[in-house]
């Protein structure tokens, strides 16, 4: 079974970056937003969810991975059908010098410290996605249908953060964007540690759309714009690794020990009241970096780090009536 989730999780996490790769390449020359993109994957998410739940209950839960394996064989047809390979003719230049490219990202202290907070934001969203249905479940008296309104009402907070996304970073700057998002996760560890009554957390998850929606668009913006021209792919991959592999790994690792040994008010109060507030130090920190390298380099985008084809000038000026993406680190 172990093999299995591993080969698993290595085909699947992978078609995360790559799609928001994708997704953002796409819309930075056809114009368009990137959280209202990305609201689909929520909204498929939630329809989902609930759709497997009936699959499980009528049919078995065989039939879930059955259609596991249908919906994914429909997404890679549309993948290698649809979505066409953009490419900046930079990006052919650059490739042999990709590591060289990374040194110049890792040498952008704002990017190391974000890296940071991505860590600590993993480890809280690791802890949520792992062990807050089982926490729960057993809180609720093994009821399972608090399982199935947590996740409706998760999903339908997402949905407003990703379709108003560019508008809230071009109003209040990335750095704010991440400073009240995990001020909403600090709220969720501390009110689990505490709450009585299972149901009472419903109000709470509500606040799921800044912890996961906007945060992870303020992340994949940010490191997509800062990443230079051709590395954008391998980039928004490092960021992937670093949210769900290292820091998602640590929580489960981690909060699974806890939960275990101290039981999971112990967990959630260790979260709230020990990595949340580390979290708020680092987005000070990044936000004081930030801020530096914008004003170092005021002028910086990504359209002058690279010439553009002929094909996408025309892409670019036939989109003008859509809106470009604009360079989110100015805006700290």
């Amino acid at each position: 079974m172990c093999a299995m989730v591993f080969i698993a999780n290595f085909q699947t996490q992978p078609s995360f970056s790559l799609l928001d790769h994708a997704s953002m390449a796409w819309l930075e020359r056809v114009g368009g937003d990137f959280g209202k993109q990305r609201l689909y994957g929520a909204a498929g998410y939630g329809a989902g969810g609930y759709f497997a739940s009936v699959v499980a209950s009528s049919l078995g839960i065989v039939w879930c991975f059955n259609m596991v394996l249908i919906l994914s064989s429909v997404s890679l047809f549309l993948l290698l059908t649809y979505v066409p390979n953009f490419q900046h003719e930079a990006e052919h230049h650059q490739k042999g010098e990709l590591l060289k490219s990374l040194k110049a990202i890792l040498h952008q202290h704002d990017v190391l410290v974000l890296f940071a907070i991505v860590i600590l934001a993993g480890i809280m969203g690791g802890l949520v996605d792992n062990f807050l249905f089982l926490y729960l479940f057993n809180l609720s008296g093994n009821n399972p249908h608090i399982v199935g309104v947590v996740i409706a009402v998760e999903t339908g907070s997402e949905l407003p953060f990703f379709f108003h996304a560019n508008k809230i970073f071009e109003r209040y700057g990335t750095a704010k964007c991440i400073f009240v998002s995990l001020i909403a996760y600090g709220i969720r560890m501390i009110t689990y540690a505490f709450v009585q009554h299972p149901w009472l957390v419903l109000p709470i998850e509500t606040l799921h759309g800044l912890t996961y929606g906007l945060l992870l668009a303020a992340f994949t913006n940010y490191i997509y714009e800062a990443a230079p021209k051709g590395t954008e792919g391998t980039m928004i991959g490092v960021l992937c690794a670093v949210q769900r592999g290292v820091g998602g790994g640590l929580g489960t690792l981690g909060g699974g020990w806890v939960y275990g040994a101290l039981g999971g008010r112990t967990m959630w109060g260790i979260a709230g009241f020990v990595v949340f507030p580390l979290s708020l130090l680092c987005t000070a920190g990044f936000a004081y970096l930030a801020r530096s390298y914008a004003a170092q380099s005021p002028t910086a985008s990504k359209a002058d780090s690279g010439s553009i084809t002929s094909d996408e000038s025309s892409l670019l000026a036939t989109s003008a009536d859509y809106g470009t993406t604009e360079d989110v680190s100015v805006q700290c």
